[in-house]
Formats: structure tokens, C-alpha cells, sequence
């Protein structure tokens, strides 16, 4: 993805790593690093598509180490995480079109999720530095979506166009669809 840098991918191994640098779970040729999350995230141009189990993690992470990230994840508002995950947003999601090869095992099976098309991804530019966040959201506080953007459906924008993926204190989070 050309719109942020990124050099390193933290959650891959050698089979779908999407950067030539990546770190691995556990020891594999070729990988950078191992254990994602015993990295320092701080100096690196990560982008980072965790198991779903470790999102909660990775936000604490990113806001701790005070890092910007790529991170992918499903739209779940309501998910637990989902909160902060729209406070550390520094710019607008772009939520990728649903494909069968989306999300797929070492085996090239389609996730089930996916098969039942009942996820949706979203790539995120996140920041643990709060001013980011903060400027980003500012920008939006006084945008007049009536005028641009019905607040319904955002799954069914065409691509290209603006919809709302959340609300964070009172402003509402743009994104767009790829």
C-alpha cells in the first residue's frame, strides 16, 4: 500500500509475509525477528494484520510505545477494542473489498467468515502519539456530512467514496471504500 510507509510486517511468516521484512511467531528462515510482541514497535514502519485474539493487545502496544502503525482488522463495533481502536486512528480507514482470498489458510481455504461474506476489513493508519489522533479528529469535528455522506451503510458505498466507520467523543470517523 503506497499511501503509508511500511517495511516491516509483524504478524507473518514466511508463506504470507507482505513485506520482505517481517517477523515471525516462532523462529522461521528469513524472518526478521520473532514474537511480534516482544518487539520494540517504536522506530519501525510496521503494518500489523494480528490474529483477531491479539487486536487488544496490539492497540495497548501502539498507544504505549507511542508508535504509528498499518493495521488491519474486522469492522466490529462491537468488539471491546473497537473504542480505542477509533482513538488511535490518525487518518481515514480504508475498508478492502470483500474477495474469497481475502483471508486464507496455509491450505488456500477461504476463511469462514469470509465464505458467509459477514466480515469486512479495514486498513487503519493508527498513532500512539495523541496529538495525531487528536489533529485527525479536529479535522473532522466540523465537517457537514449531510451534505456529503449518508451515515447509512457503509458497506454499500461505492468505492472511492466516504463513509462513517465509527464515532470517537462525539465526532464521527470517516472512511473510505477501496
Amino acid at each position: 500500500m503506497k499511501r503509508w510507509p511500511m517495511t516491516t510486517d509483524l504478524f507473518a511468516s514466511a508463506w504470507n509475509a507482505q513485506l520482505d521484512r517481517f517477523i515471525s511467531w516462532k523462529p522461521q528462515p528469513n524472518a526478521w525477528r520473532v514474537n511480534a510482541l516482544a518487539s520494540n514497535w517504536s522506530n519501525l514502519q510496521g503494518y500489523a494484520f494480528p490474529p483477531f485474539s491479539l487486536i487488544m493487545d496490539c492497540l495497548y502496544k501502539i498507544r504505549q510505545e507511542r508508535t504509528s502503525i498499518v493495521f488491519v482488522c474486522p469492522i466490529w463495533p462491537s468488539q471491546p477494542w473497537y473504542p480505542l481502536l477509533l482513538e488511535l486512528t490518525c487518518d481515514v480507514p480504508l475498508v478492502l473489498p470483500q474477495s474469497q482470498n481475502l483471508l486464507q489458510s496455509a491450505q488456500g481455504l477461504a476463511h469462514p467468515l469470509v465464505a458467509a461474506k459477514s466480515i469486512w476489513l479495514a486498513a487503519w493508519r493508527l498513532s500512539g502519539t495523541a496529538t495525531s489522533a487528536k489533529v485527525f479528529r479536529t479535522k473532522w469535528s466540523d465537517f457537514c456530512w449531510e451534505d456529503s455522506v449518508p451515515l447509512h451503510s457503509l458497506h454499500t458505498n461505492p468505492p472511492g467514496s466516504l463513509g462513517v466507520i465509527g464515532v470517537f467523543d462525539s465526532i464521527l470517523i470517516p472512511c473510505q471504500a477501496l
